[in-house]
């Protein structure tokens, strides 16, 4: 009867044991690795990145519209005038 799991993929706890392992332990069988080459498609990568500065559009007014709302807040707490929105 053949296992479920077959030996050449991975099991979560193998990954564990392997990924856990850091250089500075003194462990002989602790290795390093080291990333040489990533080979993604050129039209993934643009895609992705298209996709990434989409995204950063509606995060960065998120972001501007808190820090807003914070130095409003902090001013009134100071007693600084109230100017408006900057425009």
């Amino acid at each position: 009867m053949r296992s479920l799991i077959d030996d050449s993929i991975p099991t979560p706890n193998m990954l564990l044991t392997h990924c856990a392992r850091s250089p500075s332990m003194a462990d002989p069988n602790s290795y390093r690795t080291t990333i040489t080459d990533i080979d993604i498609p050129f039209g993934r990568l643009v895609a992705f990145m298209v996709k990434a500065s989409l995204a950063a559009i509606p995060a960065a007014i998120i972001v501007a519209v808190i820090f807003w709302l914070l130095a409003t807040v902090l001013g009134a707490l100071l007693g600084l005038p109230f100017r408006g929105m900057p425009y």
